[in-house]
């Protein structure tokens, strides 16, 4: 080990790159070995274990350069190297990770037009992915083309514009409804009408999330009642027994999104689960004395607040805020947050001071009668809908109405759907028009809106066409629009008879 040779005869001839590491260093490259056995032998030390791992990247991308870019071997690869993670979430992989971001920042910073021949990409189920969104940047979501399924995203255009940093955040796809159908028709338990009604009943509830759709359609498989019931399937005091006993591990799609949050932030999510978006939770934590407050940043953590549909505004993932909600409507009455409590506020905070207005329609007025709804006030929000009917535009009115029979409720579902409609609205006065068939129409697509209900939606679907049917003669000019939506759900009938 004493003169060149031998070491070369030792360590072969990558020896050399320990003293200049590609970055015009005049290290000694044995002594930079001996160090890094030194560092990487330092149990229990995260600054050696960094730095060891930062010098092993460097040399694993400089081997890459070496076998790429030179010579006949180079030649015979015309690919580069790709290498992909998952779950990338724990302490080690951001170890990992953290020192493949610095190897390649040391190198650039001598070689500013130098490349590696890697792409990694890694998945994660947030944590990862919020540590590396900017304050205020938007993510590309990874969309798919029906018309065209190969077409392929300008990824690599952006990533260009964007000064080709080190990380390229890509929000991935929930599956679509034909998606989920294929899944079902994996389980081999259901054909024709009941798969397309379990189908829509898992993708109803999941919103297309991959890994809550998993664990929905294996606890259907293992529960063979017909018509499923998410319901009984989903336990609904998984989280309040996890909260009661910390060494519970929590079950259930609502596990995914709820790792690494403190035990102290459950209880304020539960509370803030009653508000459509962000910005009315964090109104909700700071103005409303609901919240306990003790979970204070953890319960708006990046990993659990994505964005809408639209872009517009930030929300809990569906298949997290449902479990929430139900949760929320366990708490006792006389409970200071109760569900009555926490959207009756929301809907006074809504009508006092406002939201922004929207393209279609306007969003505080929405918010007020989305909270009211929630609470049960199905007259309060039948009158007002009923009263825009004819001196709104249409096309707003219908938005409208879309919103908010989106909100939540805490009914019980062991009657017939019809049933629960009838009870619901019978305080409207015999044929009075159209206030009656308005106030049906508000219920029964309030419940078409659940997806914990019966899944067999055909009677249902038969009572919001008639309403429609009902309600065109007073729209104005709206007949024909009005008379499209009850055909729609005469078919939509058909399908689910």
């Amino acid at each position: 080990m004493s003169w060149r040779r031998g070491r070369r005869v030792l360590l072969a001839e990558g020896q050399d790159w320990f003293g200049h590491q590609d970055r015009g260093l005049t290290r000694d490259p044995l002594d930079v070995l001996v160090e890094l056995n030194r560092r990487a032998r330092e149990h229990g030390s995260a600054d050696s274990a960094s730095e060891a791992g930062e010098l092993l990247w460097a040399a694993f991308l400089a081997d890459l350069r070496e076998n790429f870019g030179r010579g006949h071997r180079g030649a015979r690869r015309p690919l580069n190297c790709l290498v992909l993670l998952d779950n990338v979430d724990s302490p080690a992989a951001k170890m990992l990770l953290d020192g493949l971001v610095q190897a390649r920042r040391q190198y650039a910073a001598h070689v500013p037009d130098g490349s590696d021949p890697l792409t990694l990409v890694a998945t994660s189920r947030g944590k990862r992915s919020g540590a590396v969104i900017a304050s205020g940047e938007s993510v590309p979501m990874r969309e798919i083309d029906e018309f065209d399924l190969s077409r392929e995203e300008p990824y690599y255009t952006d990533y260009v514009e964007h000064g080709q940093r080190p990380w390229y955040p890509v929000r991935l796809r929930d599956l679509t409804p034909d998606e989920v159908a294929n899944m079902v028709d994996e389980l081999g338990r259901y054909a024709g009408n009941q798969k397309r009604r379990v189908s829509d009943t898992v993708f109803r509830f999941t919103q297309g999330n991959p890994g809550a759709t998993h664990h929905v359609l294996a606890a259907v498989q293992a529960h063979s009642a017909d018509p499923i019931d998410l319901g009984d399937l989903l336990h609904p005091a998984e989280i309040g027994a996890a909260q009661a006993d910390p060494s519970i591990a929590l079950p259930g799609p609502a596990a995914r999104f709820l790792t690494g949050t403190p035990d102290e932030a459950v209880n304020d999510l539960i509370t803030c689960s009653a508000a459509r978006t962000q910005d009315s939770a964090e109104r909700l934590m700071a103005r409303s004395g609901l919240a306990v407050a003790h979970g204070g940043r953890s319960v708006f953590a990046p990993e659990l607040w994505i964005p809408d549909k639209n872009g517009v505004d930030n929300v809990l993932p569906p298949v997290l805020r449902r479990m929430l909600l139900r949760e929320l409507a366990a708490r006792a009455p006389e409970d200071p947050a109760a569900w009555d409590a926490v959207h009756t506020w929301l809907s006074e905070e809504h009508r006092d001071h406002g939201d922004e207005v929207g393209e279609l329609y306007h969003r505080d007025e929405v918010g007020e009668l989305y909270h009211a709804l929630a609470t049960g006030e199905v007259e309060f929000v039948a009158r007002r809908i009923a009263g825009m009917l004819g001196n709104t535009d249409l096309t707003v009115w219908l938005d409208t109405l879309t919103a908010i029979t989106k909100a939540p409720n805490r009914l019980d579902h062991d009657g017939t759907q019809l049933d629960l409609v009838r009870s619901l609205t019978d305080w409207t006065p015999p044929g009075h028009l159209p206030l009656a068939p308005v106030a049906r129409l508000i219920t029964a697509l309030w419940l078409d809106a659940d997806p914990l209900g019966d899944g067999r939606r055909h009677s249902l679907y038969l009572e919001i066409a008639a309403c429609y049917d009902e309600i065109a003669p007073h729209s104005g000019s709206g007949l024909a629009t009005l008379r499209a939506e009850s055909e729609k759900y005469r078919r939509w009938s058909e399908l689910t008879d």
